[in-house]
Parts: structure tokens; sequence; C-alpha cells
């Protein structure tokens, strides 16, 4: 069973980017292009599950994304049921809930109860923390590590550690795991063991032996106080980097564990580029793609935002001085969460208009992708919400809350219009206008309210309505197009004509005497005013008498205008008088 998906597209909200704390942010694309907006909703609480039998009730706000490859917590309605659940672009599967069975265990009491809400999904393997019943009802719940190869039924699983697990070096055995990251063949993953005294560490699969990367009691090479607490363990190449909690100022630090030992890496009074000032008040949760980490902090100059440490220094990307060009705000506050990979950054951010707003940045530009209080789909947007891991080149998968009361996964992607690649969400791309493609990367289309002169299209107010100064094929009113404007008596196209009788001339004035043609109701017609010496001003044969009645020229006029008004509509007529 498919979920049914609705796409939105929409041109963006705002593209910008920063020179400095105090500047307006600048446009910075490549030259001739600009950003759409692709949305997608992924799921809802309207969705039917892949066994057809119930409906979603509710997600995490936390969903992973690697390529357009969606990975969701969701929990169905009317039962307890929960799990984790995969979709692509169409394509929607479960990939293990509550009633899956263990992978290590194929008896009736072996089966996942429970799912850590943050997971990490990479090229097509899922790694993630889950509890699972025993074989004896009366035994305490099982947890541990586990890695699904490929999401495709029915897979395989494999466990990394469980609480049946001595920890390397310990006597004891786990007992507690918080938040599995898979990268190529490795996982590392939070946990602790019962003895002795709940001791916490880092540790890392390999794909065959677990090791140990860390644990509490361990000094910190910060401040030579003993690690009492870590978070969020990620990998990068040939490292790991993690969030460790010493009990003394500044408390929480960054830091980075490889081959040569552990080096704090973001902390306290930490510079930053440009000499924007030393971090203060730095974020425990942050995101790393094994290249650039993303975290939100304050500066001892007063202002925070989102930065990005590269390996060698630290940055900013957005202030909360910056400017919101479209707008005429700035940002004020920054939520905790961030996201980042492959170049590609996701943020919440609050303005002084009192918006919350997701935003995506990626090389120096910044995009809206929703706002809190705007309207999205069938409802106004309550609550948004981004996971670590949710983020992948120039997209973002999200959680949104409803005011209505609903809940949905999302899938955002920002194209770059006008660099000559079709990509999601544009129709087109040919480097600009082209007959067959508008410079917004939409097809060309008279009536589509965008005038491309290279289609042809002289104007286009996106009605089909003539006569209203822009006529329903994209030209300007003009004698001779068949339409009768304004300040025009008649206009019969093709067949205006300054030498037949009894047509509408080719300037679209009705035939007269003094034109030059002998039309209905004239005996002569000398195309000058003060007649000749044969023909009358009046356009009669000098000697003869009056016109009659019967063929006087509000007859004329009456007949061509019938004609051009049928003329208008395609139909051919004829005019006889007797």
């Amino acid at each position: 069973m498919q979920p049914r998906t609705r796409r939105t597209e929409m041109t963006i909200v705002f593209t910008c980017a920063f020179a400095s704390t105090a500047s307006r942010l600048a446009v910075a694309l490549p030259p001739g292009t600009m950003t759409r907006v692709y949305l997608e909703r992924v799921v809802d609480t309207q969705t039917v599950t892949p066994n057809g039998e119930r409906t979603f009730s509710g997600f995490h706000e936390s969903p992973a994304l690697d390529g357009q490859v969606v990975v969701f917590y969701g929990a169905t309605a009317g039962l307890t049921e929960v799990g984790i659940y995969l979709s692509t672009r169409g394509t929607f599967l479960l990939v293990a809930a509550d009633l899956t069975m263990r992978p290590d265990d194929v008896v009736e009491h072996g089966r996942f109860t429970a799912f850590h809400p943050l997971f990490r999904f990479f090229e097509g393997d899922l790694a993630f923390v889950a509890e699972f019943d025993r074989l004896y009802p009366s035994s305490a719940p099982g947890r541990g590590v586990f890695l699904k190869h490929g999401t495709a039924p029915p897979g395989r699983f494999e466990t990394i550690a469980n609480n049946d697990l001595t920890p390397p070096g310990r006597t004891g055995v786990f007992n507690e795991f918080e938040n599995a990251y898979l990268a190529g063949n490795f996982v590392t993953f939070d946990a602790r063991s019962n003895y002795p005294d709940q001791i916490e560490g880092i540790y890392i699969w390999n794909g065959a032996t677990l090791g140990l990367v860390v644990e509490t009691g361990t000094l910190s090479p910060l401040n030579e106080l003993p690690f009492l607490e870590f978070f969020l363990p990620q990998l990068g190449n040939n490292n790991v980097m993690f969030a460790g909690y010493v009990d003394f100022p500044p408390w929480y630090s960054h830091y980075r564990a490889d081959a040569s030992g552990i080096h704090p890496v973001v902390f306290e009074e930490l510079p930053v580029s440009n000499n924007q000032g030393r971090l203060v008040g730095i974020s425990t949760l942050y995101s790393y793609d094994g290249t650039i980490m993303a975290f939100t902090s304050s500066l001892d100059t007063g202002q925070k935002g989102v930065f990005h440490y590269d390996g060698k220094e630290v940055r900013g990307i957005v202030f909360n001085k910056s400017i919101v060009p479209e707008a005429g705000v700035i940002f004020t506050d920054f939520h905790e969460t961030v996201a980042t990979a492959n170049g590609t950054t996701a943020f919440v951010a609050l303005t002084t208009a009192g918006e919350t707003s997701l935003f995506l940045s990626f090389g120096n530009t910044i995009t809206r992708i929703v706002t809190v209080g705007h309207w999205l789909d069938r409802a106004a947007v309550s609550a948004v919400g981004i996971g670590p891991f949710g983020v992948s080149e120039r997209s973002v998968a999200f959680h949104v809350d409803f005011e209505d009361g609903s809940e949905a996964i999302y899938f955002a992607f920002v194209s770059l219009c006008g660099d000559g690649v079709t990509e999601l969400g544009e129709q087109c791309d040919n480097s600009g206008e082209s007959p067959s493609c508008d410079s917004d990367c939409t097809l060309a289309m008279c009536g589509d309210d965008y005038t491309n002169p290279k289609s042809g299209e002289q104007c286009d107010d996106g009605n089909g309505i003539d006569g209203d100064g822009c006529q329903a094929n994209c030209r300007f009113p003009a004698c001779g197009d068949g339409i009768v404007d304004p300040g025009e008596q008649c206009d019969l196209g093709p067949s205006n004509s300054d030498i037949a009788p009894d047509v509408c001339r080719e300037y679209c004035m009705l035939p007269q005497c003094g034109d030059g043609v002998v039309d209905l109701g004239e005996e002569c017609d000398s195309g000058d005013d003060g007649g000749s010496s044969t023909c009358t001003a009046s356009c009669l044969l000098i000697g003869t008498d009056a016109i009659p009645a019967s063929t006087s020229w509000g007859m004329v006029v009456f007949a061509l205008a019938i004609m051009s008004v049928a003329k208008s509509f395609g139909r051919r007529c004829w005019m006889r008088v007797t």
C-alpha cells in the first residue's frame, strides 16, 4: 500500500547570503540562476500503513534522510504499535516494527517492542536502538543496537550489541543504549554497563569487532577533569565526534576521537573566524557529516548564530543580526537542533516579525522552506521539527504539526533554476528563457501569467480574455488580429481590405464614402472628400438622384458590424442587399 502523496511546488520566499554579522545578506548564486523549493508530503496521520489495516497516529520530529530516501518513526492509530518506515518517491516500506522478530531469536518471545527515535540511515542500511521482549515473560526487557542491511523485504538484521553482551574491558553487561550512528561499515553508539557503577562509554563497531572509544572517568584533555556523561556520538573520516560533560564550567564541550587520542574541537571561548567573537553557551545538540560539524551557540558579543566547524576553524553561517531581506526583519534566535550533510545545513530560526521558520543553507545561500502559522496544503502549521540526520544535498526531511491536530512528514528539495539541469520540481531548464521553457523553469505556455518573448509572446496576463490590453493569444491588441478592440470599428483579420468593397478596411474602420472603393449604396468613390468632375462628395454620379433610403448607410454599417462579430467567432458570412 502506498501513501497518498501530495506534492507542492513554489518559488522561494527568499534566498540570501551573509557577509558579516552586521551586513545585509546578499544573493550569492551562480550567474543566471534562481532557487525553487519543491515540497512533497511523505506521510501524514491520514495515511494508511503498508499493511493496509490502520492509519498513522503520529510521528517523531526527527526523520532521517539519505538522498531522496526518508526514514521516519511512526505510531499507528488504535494500537500501541510503533515502527521505522521508509519512503522513496512513492515507495513505502516497513523497515522494522514492534512485531518484527529480533535477528538472534526466532522464538515467539523475541520481537522488537520499542525503538529509540534517533537513528541513522546510510546507503541502504539502517542503524537503530531498540527494546525487545524476552523468551520468558517475567524477564526484564532486552535492549540493543541493531543494523538492518537493505531495506527491501526481507532484508537482514544484525545485532551489534545487546544487554546480554559484555562491553570491552568490563565484567558486567550492557544495560542501556542510545543514539546509534552508521557510516560506511562502521557503527558508533552510546551505552552504559551495569558493572561497575553504571559506567558510560562510546563504542565503535567495525563490521566484525566492538571497541571502546572513550568512557566516563577518562580525563578531558580540555581541563583534566573526568568525563561524567556523553551525548550523540557521530562518525567521521577515521574519527568519532561526541559531546562530553564534566562537572565544571564550561560543562559541555565537543571532542574528536581518532587514532592519536581525544581532542577538544569546539568549546567555550573558542574564537570564531574573521574576529566575529568567541563562543559562549554552545549547544550540546549538533550534526556532523564527517567533514563539517554544525551547531548553534552564542558569542561573547551578545549575538547568537549557526556555526560550522570544518576541522580547522569555526565560522558563522547566519547570525541574529542578519537581515532577512524580503521582509525587512532580522533573525532573533535559533532552535538548538541543526542538521548538516553534503554541504547543506538546516536550522529553525525566529525573526523580529514573530515568525518561526525552517531554513536551508548551502553554499552562501539561505532559503526559507516553511513558516509556522502559514498554510501548508490543507491546514496552518503550528510547529516544525528536524533531526540531526535529516539533511542531504540541498534537501531536508522534517516533521510538521498542524493547527487542526494532524501531523505529517515532508521532504523539501531546493533546485537551481537556470543551471541547465532539469531537477526535481522543475519542468525544464534551458539556462534561461527559450521558446519552450520560461526563466522560472516551467514550460512556456500562453496563459501562464509569464511573458516569454522567445516563445513569441508579447504579453501574458494569465486570464485568456480578449480586449483587456493583452489578447488571449498573448499578443498586444492590433488592427488585423480579428478582434474588435477599443478604437476600432471592425476587424475581420486577414479579410480586411482597402480594395474589396463592403468589407472592413485594413485600418479597422468601416467602409465609407471617400475611401476610394465603391461600396454598397455608392455610385462612385473618387477617394477625394471634395469629389471629382464625375463623382460628387456624396459618392453619387453627377446628375443622378439621391440613393434610395432602402440602401442607406445605416443598413451598411449594421451589416458590416454583424459580419465583424461573426468573424471574431470564426463564422463565415456574406452580405446581400436587395
